[in-house]
């Protein structure tokens, strides 16, 4: 077990709600972080559940959970840097967007960070395969105007913090 994963908009629960608090506790306790799907949702389900805005009340309730806002966000993106680059443990994962389709905040973001906070340390590369193809998405990434330890950092070196450091113990 590498991660839980939430998607609040089918349920029209967010993640704030006390009900998922017992599942973010085992995960503190198990060192595994919540991936909590964000953006609006491909199908006809409520958008406000997975607006990210909702996850900051998690993260002041869980100091120590890492949190994954899965999806970037759209069209919350701003908000998604803005608790990245607020929380230690808050994390952006781009799964099912083309390195292509970024949100120019978000490669701002990556490149440069927000005050004092390397956002190439806060963000985690992912295609989504089979929704995108791997090698086109990869091919798109090596694309990106990144420095080689952004890069490094982005593609390789955060999802490897976030899911194979860990000490289920």
């Amino acid at each position: 077990l590498a991660g839980v994963h939430i998607t609040p908009s089918p349920w029209a629960t967010p993640p704030n709600h006390k009900w998922y608090y017992p599942a973010y506790a085992a995960c503190v306790e198990h060192k595994l972080p919540l991936l909590a799907y964000v953006g609006m949702p491909g199908p006809l389900w409520p958008m406000d559940p997975n607006n990210p805005a909702h996850l900051e009340e998690v993260a002041l309730a869980f100091p120590d959970l890492k949190i994954v806002a899965h999806h970037i966000g759209d069209p919350w993106v701003d908000i998604a840097i803005r608790l990245a680059a607020r929380h230690p443990n808050f994390y952006i994962c781009t799964s099912a967007w083309s390195p292509k389709a970024y949100p120019k905040a978000l490669l701002d973001f990556l490149k440069g960070g927000w005050h004092g906070t390397k956002g190439c340390d806060k963000v985690v590369f992912a295609s989504d395969f089979p929704l995108l193809d791997m090698q086109r998405s990869v091919r798109d990434l090596r694309q990106l105007d990144l420095t080689p330890d952004q890069h490094r950092r982005f593609a390789y070196e955060n999802a490897r913090q976030l899911f194979w450091s860990h000490d289920a113990g």
